[in-house]
């Protein structure tokens, strides 16, 4: 697991979570605007998930976070 800060050069502040699994890769983007972008990849398929939400408080986070982790503890099933 790795926490960054907004990468530099970037207008907007963000904060980036990614996740390594055995089998599986995810990132999670949210920027202080309410945007999030999500990415995850199944390394064994090459399978490849992307998706752009937009959330207005903390909370709207929880199903995105309980998702990403459901998909890196079952390796990639869901």
């Amino acid at each position: 697991m790795q926490l960054d800060d907004s990468r530099s050069g970037w207008e907007k502040p963000s904060m980036t979570l990614k996740l390594d699994g055995q089998s599986t890769l995810s990132q999670i983007t949210v920027w202080e605007s309410g945007e999030v972008e999500i990415q995850h990849a199944d390394i064994a398929t090459g399978r490849i998930g992307f998706e752009h939400r937009e959330v207005a408080v903390v909370a709207d986070l929880l199903p995105i976070l309980d998702a990403l982790r459901r998909w890196q503890r079952e390796g990639g099933v869901s």
